[in-house]
This record gives C-alpha cells, sequence and structure tokens, in this order.
C-alpha cells in the first residue's frame, strides 16, 4: 500500500521530470545531447564565410589590435575527444560567421551524449580591422 508521501514524491518527479529535460535542451553543453553541437550567441553584424586559417587562443588579443566581436560559440562534443576537436569545432564556426580569430578560448570535459568525459569549449569570434597588419608570432596559439 502506497503512502501519502509516495503520491507526493511521484507528483513531484512527474512535474520536474519534463521541465528538466526541456530547460536542459537549451544548450550545447547538455548532458543529454547524443551529437555534437555548436551554438553561436552573435553579438554583431554578419560577415561573409570564407575558407582561410582562424587563429585559436585562450589569450586576449594584444590591446594594439583592432577587432570586432562577431559571436560567442559554444561547442560541445557527445563522444569522447580532445582539446584539438573542440577547436577544430571552433575553428569551423568561426569561419562560418566570418571571424578571424577565437579569442579566450576555454576547455573543459563533462558527461555529454555517449561519454562520461566528451570535450566541450567556448570562446568569442572576431573579426580583425585590419588582418594584413595583425601579426600572431610569440603569441600562444595556432591556426586551424
Amino acid at each position: 500500500m502506497q503512502s501519502a508521501g509516495d503520491n507526493v514524491t511521484a507528483r513531484k518527479f512527474a512535474y520536474f521530470l519534463p521541465l528538466f529535460l526541456l530547460l536542459s535542451a537549451c544548450s550545447a553543453h547538455n548532458p543529454l545531447n547524443i551529437k555534437s553541437t555548436t551554438t553561436g550567441t552573435p553579438v554583431n553584424a554578419k560577415h561573409a564565410a570564407h575558407g582561410r586559417q582562424v587563429w585559436i587562443t585562450a589569450d586576449r588579443l594584444p590591446p594594439t589590435v583592432e577587432y570586432e566581436v562577431i559571436e560567442r560559440i559554444d561547442v560541445g562534443s557527445s563522444t569522447y575527444g580532445s582539446s584539438e576537436k573542440v577547436d577544430k569545432m571552433l575553428a569551423d564556426r568561426a569561419r562560418a560567421v566570418g571571424a578571424d580569430a577565437v579569442i579566450e578560448v576555454s576547455h573543459w570535459w563533462q558527461p555529454s551524449g555517449w561519454a562520461w568525459a566528451a570535450p566541450h569549449g567556448a570562446g568569442q569570434a572576431v573579426k580583425l580591422k585590419s588582418p594584413d597588419s595583425v601579426s600572431f608570432e610569440g603569441q600562444s596559439g595556432r591556426f586551424l
């Protein structure tokens, strides 16, 4: 025989589970994702996509470099992998939105889809005002 407490617990569970699933579906970093995802939060005007290499760095650009932030990029894999996988996803998205670099990149691992520790990352996609005048020599980062 069920007690009154069991009924209340079952009703709470039946109420909160759909709410949890609905809210958790709104993120590239959702642990329930079963496929790799890339999302962007646009900040400024659109630029033409390109096929050039993109500079990926955890650092900020030097203060002398003028740039425009295009969007914040969030990526998440649903399988095991490395930070290299995340960087490639960031670079692909940056090219799609016309960015020359992704700065302030961060990496982390979390449960997602089919993995207990899937790589995830985020960064700021930026368009350089004068890309030909910028030298990345001596800075940490790489072109992808």
